[in-house]
């Protein structure tokens, strides 16, 4: 009867974790959603900036 109680007991906490990494995937998905529409909200009203560019040192040499 021991064995049984404790084989359930694995089975259970198994089922435990794969049903929390499937929440895991699909909060994963919506999060994904919403971090495009906020790109694209940050595009349509041209909020988004040019990003940090590297600096062009052969640039800065003809300078000096």
């Amino acid at each position: 009867m021991e064995d049984i109680s404790h084989s359930m007991e694995r089975q259970w906490h198994c089922d435990k974790r794969r049903g929390l990494s499937t929440k895991y995937a699909k909060m994963n998905i919506e999060i994904g959603g919403l971090a495009e529409d906020g790109m694209n909200l940050l595009l349509e009203k041209e909020w988004m900036e040019q990003p940090p560019l590297g600096t062009n040192h052969e640039e800065l040499a003809k300078k000096s």
